[in-house]
């Protein structure tokens, strides 16, 4: 699906939060990078989405956040790797 948003905050280099605008995302999100150190950081991400659908759609979270929190751990170990490539 495309999750289509809009940067409402950007707060270069360590901070940003969006709007999610899509029909199937909806809801705010941000992205914090602390330092650790001169050789480290900690990446946060964080979301309060709404599910469409209402009582419907909730069910149906229910019955796909497996496989959708699998392709989360998925995308964010791609990212972790290319991080630490740099």
């Amino acid at each position: 699906f495309w999750d289509t948003m809009t940067i409402t905050s950007w707060q270069p280099p360590a901070n940003v939060e969006v709007l999610h605008t899509g029909w199937l995302v909806r809801g705010t999100g941000y992205m914090r990078v602390i330092k650790v150190d001169e050789q480290s950081s900690i990446f946060v991400w964080g979301e309060e989405v709404e599910i469409p659908l209402g009582l419907m759609g909730k069910i149906g979270f229910l019955i796909v956040k497996p496989l959708f929190m699998s392709g989360i751990r998925y995308s964010l170990r791609r990212f972790a790797r290319a991080c630490e490539a740099l």
